[in-house]
């Protein structure tokens, strides 16, 4: 959903200049959207996969990102993503122009935000909720 003439992987994409965390992700019939942003501000962008998925119903946003599972904004991708792939190797990513090529050293997933929500994972989130309005403990999440 964010990138420029010289490396983007997709027919329809969204420059810099149109604002990806401030455009329509899914207009004029696009269902299906893939962001790879820049790891310093993933939190907003994951958020904003989230919303424009729950605006749009039937959409799929899948998101490239640092597993960071200690953050607040991971910690909603838990509890609200579809699913989320661990990735094993490391992605190496193609550096920007002029910049020159280095190993990735932090670990990565892809965190998917809409399509069809499995039961076994609803139920699951159901229970954490109940979980965590009476203040029993914590249950963790499955992830299919």
């Amino acid at each position: 959903v964010s990138a420029a003439t010289h490396n983007t992987k997709c027919a329809k994409y969204i420059t810099k200049e149109q604002d990806g965390l401030k455009s329509d992700w899914f207009s004029k019939g696009i269902k299906t959207a893939f962001c790879n942003p820049g790891f310093s501000n993933l939190r907003y962008w994951v958020w904003k996969a989230r919303h424009e998925t729950r605006r749009t119903p039937g959409s799929i946003a899948v998101v490239v990102s640092l597993i960071s599972v200690s953050t607040d904004w991971f910690k909603l991708c838990d509890r609200d993503a579809t699913k989320i792939v661990f990735l094993n190797p490391r992605v190496n990513f193609d550096p920007p122009i002029g910049v020159k090529p280095s190993s990735n050293c932090r670990d990565n997933c892809l965190i998917v935000f809409g399509g069809k929500l499995d039961a076994e994972k609803h139920a699951a989130y159901s229970m954490w909720c109940w979980r965590k309005k009476k203040g029993v403990g914590r249950t963790m999440l499955w992830k299919p």
